[in-house]
């Protein structure tokens, strides 16, 4: 084979390797399905969530068995233009100063797969024998994964921004009803 033939032949098996290469090294960097990123849009979280709040129950810091206190609520997230809004109905929670057995939201974002959404509080006891009362609003963080919300939420004093009480937060995408 001349040195001409040669050239040219190596010259093919090098660009065919490089393309064979570039394509595989592409599908390697493609995410499995399990890594992509969550959907952005606030139509991916729309619709009804049961959801659960969770904090420490305590009668002493110091006592050596602790428990967790649940409580069961229904999310409601709509999409209202491009905006998201929402509001939670708490049935077990009853309260005489709620005006419509629910709470609405004030604030809400979602990006990158995370929800946050706040909410004002009327009244926060706390502080010494919880001799200070003060306005307040709470702040839920929380990750969509799948059908599941994870995350956490904050309670904080209107004055100062100081976060005071925490707890965890899940819910997850209620069923719809079967149609008959």
């Amino acid at each position: 084979m001349s040195k001409a033939k040669t050239g040219t032949c190596l010259g093919a098996l090098t660009i065919a390797a490089t393309s064979v290469l570039y394509i595989l090294i592409a599908a390697a960097q493609e995410p499995k399905e399990s890594e992509r990123a969550p959907d952005d849009k606030p139509s991916s979280i729309v619709g009804t969530w049961n959801a659960e709040a969770r904090h420490v129950v305590m009668g002493s810091l110091f006592q050596q068995v602790h428990g967790t206190r649940l409580r069961n609520s229904f999310v409601h997230l709509k999409q209202d233009g491009d905006r998201l809004t929402g509001y939670v109905l708490a049935p077990e929670d009853k309260d005489e100063r709620w005006k419509s057995d629910r709470t609405d939201f004030r604030s809400m974002k979602f990006a990158k797969g995370h929800l946050v959404f706040e909410f004002d509080i009327d009244e926060l006891n706390h502080g010494w024998r919880e001799q200070t009362k003060s306005k307040g609003w709470i702040r839920v963080e929380a990750e969509l994964k799948g059908d599941r919300l994870i995350g956490k939420w904050g309670m904080f004093e209107m004055k100062s921004g100081e976060e005071l009480f925490r707890g965890e937060w899940e819910a997850v995408r209620a069923k719809e009803p079967e149609k008959k």
